[in-house]
C-alpha cells in the first residue's frame, strides 16, 4: 500500500538505494551500497502471482494504492507501466477497481481521496507476465507530483514461485493519523507478500474453575469449567528494505483485519490459509550492520478463538 499526501513536490516512494531483488526461494540480493541519502527510489521487486482464473484469494494477489489531493482544484492521473513502458490509464476497472475522486463518500474528508485496487488476474490475462509499476501524478495549482510504486514482478503461480514467504491480507476500515487518510466504510483490501516465515504455534490457556470444599474446610475439589485455548504464531521475515518493512509496520498491522498465509514447504502446518490474527505486542528489529535492511520477527494470536470446550451449560 502507498500512502501519499500531495506536497507539491517530485517524489517516490522512500527506502533502499541498492537493487534489490526478491527471488521464488524467498532470498534478497543486494548490490554494494552506495551513500544516497536523498532516499529517492525504493528498489525492490514484490513479487505478485495468480493462477490465471481468479478462482479463490490462495493463489491470487491483489495490490491497493491510495492517495490523497490537497485541494478541489487538484488534477490526478493514474498509469499502469510494463517493463518501464507506459501501458495504461488507470482511470476504469479493467484491471480492477477504481476509485475515482468523489468515488469515496463515508465521510467529507474522503472527497479529496482517490486510487485503485490491482487485480493481478486481470493484468495477467491481458498483458501476460512481467515487471510492473503504477505511477500517481497530482496536479496542484501547476505543480506536479509524481509517485511512483516499487517493481512488481507479476508470475504464474507455482510452489517453487511461493516458497519461502508469506502473505498478509489486510482490510483497513480506520483513520490514520500521521498519513491523515481516512479509509472508515472503505474497507480497503490489500494484500503483500514477504519473504519469510508464518507458523510454530504455542498455546495460551485460559482456565476457568469451580472450587468446592467441604463444610469443615478440610477437603477441597476443583472442578473446570471452561477451558479456552488460543494459538500464538510466530512471524519472522528475511531482511527487507524500509519501503517494504513500512508499509508492514504503519500500514497492514494496524488494518482492521489481519490474515496470514505462508506459503513454505517446511512447515509444521500446512493449513495456515487466510488465518485471522491480530498483534498485541511490539514486534522486534534486527537491522543490518553492513546493509540497510531489517528483520522483523514478532508473535501473533488468533482472531478467531473457538477451539473451547465447555463442561456446564
Amino acid at each position: 500500500m502507498i500512502i501519499i499526501r500531495n506536497s507539491g513536490n517530485l517524489m517516490q516512494l522512500v527506502g533502499m538505494t541498492t537493487d534489490l531483488v526478491a527471488t521464488p526461494m524467498g532470498k534478497l540480493q543486494a548490490l554494494p551500497i552506495t551513500d544516497d541519502r536523498d532516499f529517492k527510489t525504493c528498489c525492490y521487486s514484490n513479487i505478485v502471482l495468480t493462477d490465471g482464473t481468479g478462482t479463490g484469494s490462495l493463489k491470487n494477489d491483489i495490490s491497493s494504492f491510495m492517495f490523497k489531493c490537497t485541494t478541489n482544484s487538484d488534477t490526478f492521473t493514474l498509469q499502469l507501466f510494463k517493463d518501464d513502458t507506459f501501458l495504461a490509464d488507470l482511470n476504469d476497472d479493467n484491471y480492477g477497481t477504481f476509485y475515482d475522486l468523489g468515488s469515496i463518500i463515508y465521510y467529507l474528508d474522503q472527497a479529496l481521496m482517490f486510487g485503485y485496487t490491482i487485480d493481478w488476474t486481470k493484468v495477467y490475462n491481458a498483458e501476460g507476465e512481467g515487471n510492473y509499476k503504477i505511477v500517481a501524478v497530482i496536479t496542484s495549482f501547476g505543480v506536479d507530483t509524481t509517485i511512483a510504486s516499487v517493481n512488481y514482478k507479476l508470475m504464474l503461480y507455482s510452489q517453487d514461485n511461493v516458497e519461502g514467504t508469506f502473505r498478509i491480507y489486510s482490510k483497513m476500515n480506520g483513520y490514520l493519523m500521521r498519513t491523515d487518510m481516512n479509509y472508515k466504510g472503505l474497507n480497503l483490501p490489500d494484500m503483500i507478500r514477504v519473504p519469510g516465515f508464518f507458523g510454530n504455534a504455542t498455546e495460551s490457556l485460559t482456565i476457568t474453575s469451580d472450587l468446592f470444599t467441604t463444610l469443615n474446610g478440610d477437603k477441597r475439589s476443583v472442578e473446570v469449567r471452561k477451558v479456552n485455548k488460543i494459538d500464538i504464531y510466530q512471524l519472522y521475515t528475511l531482511p527487507l528494505p524500509k519501503c517494504i518493512a513500512d508499509s508492514i509496520i504503519n500500514y497492514h498491522f494496524l488494518a482492521n483485519e489481519i490474515y496470514i498465509t505462508d506459503y513454505n514447504n517446511i512447515n509444521y502446518d500446512y493449513s495456515l490459509n487466510n488465518i485471522k490474527v491480530y498483534k498485541d505486542e511490539a514486534f522486534d528489529f534486527s537491522y543490518g550492520m553492513n546493509n540497510r535492511l531489517v528483520i522483523i520477527r514478532g508473535k501473533l494470536k488468533e482472531a478467531i478463538q473457538d477451539n473451547q470446550k465447555t463442561n456446564y451449560f
